[in-house]
């Protein structure tokens, strides 16, 4: 799917949006996680979804048990209206696989198939890009786009990267199309931190090939996005639909 090829700098003409219900919910944690992000379920059905995310500062404490706090963007698949049922994501992370390191990465929760489920009620796979590594203080372009069959491309910069999968960064057996995004932090313990994220120009694509940006572009087609909040960070917007901001820790 290239149709983000010619729409990438859409995002900067869209009309912000100022008149978004949101609302806030705290726990301190949700699934034995801390979650500083933006969520819209129940969304106007889409083929893709963008971000230029931030790269910011943090560290991880509990790696070595294989705790992280990372900076993602998800994106539903299989139709479904929540990113938590089936999804692709991406973004980076500071801790992987034991490992007290900094790197971009991808992930999905496939639909289960003749195979079963690896994972409760989704099949779960994630791997790290090993052609690009982040850096603290710059912005990586990152995109969830269908490309037709069962299949998502994850482009950092506009590419498929390379990564720990055969494939490179391509989301297979993981069905179209998407009526739930979200973006921002997910953490593993109270004593990590990453202070000055952001997800900078969120935009997702219709099924026409039409860019929005998100939380209520079109509030009759579905629900305002929700701001999740689970104690010791904060989430708020800097531009309403379009620019987020996010801190833990």
């Amino acid at each position: 799917m290239k149709v983000l090829n010619k729409l990438a700098v859409a995002f900067s003409t869209l009309a912000i949006i100022s008149t978004l219900t949101l609302t806030t919910s705290f726990a301190c944690t949700n699934g034995n996680k801390w979650y500083e992000d933006v969520r819209w379920n129940s969304a106007p059905q889409n083929q893709a979804v963008y971000t230029k995310m931030g790269v910011s500062n943090g560290a991880v404490t509990d790696s070595s048990q294989g705790g992280f706090i990372a900076q993602v963007m998800w994106e539903a698949t299989n139709n479904q209206n929540d990113a938590s049922i089936n999804w692709v994501e991406a973004g980076y992370t500071y801790g992987w696989n034991a490992q007290n390191i900094l790197t971009y990465y991808f992930a999905d929760g496939r639909p289960c198939g003749s195979w079963g489920c690896n994972k409760g009620s989704y099949d779960y796979h994630e791997h790290k890009i090993t052609s690009i590594t982040p850096s603290v203080g710059s912005t990586m372009p990152i995109e969830l786009v269908y490309a037709g069959g069962n299949s998502w491309d994850v482009l950092f910069n506009g590419n498929i990267q390379t990564a720990s999968n055969a494939n490179g960064s391509i989301s297979t057996n993981n069905p179209p199309y998407s009526r739930g995004m979200a973006c921002g932090i997910e953490n593993t313990n109270a004593n990590n931190y990453l202070i000055g994220s952001s997800c900078g120009g969120l935009t997702y694509w219709d099924l026409l090939g039409n860019a929005h940006n998100w939380g209520g572009s079109n509030p009759s087609s579905g629900t305002s996005a929700t701001f999740e909040n689970y104690c010791g960070g904060n989430v708020y917007w800097l531009n309403a639909g379009s620019d987020l901001a996010t801190d833990f820790g």
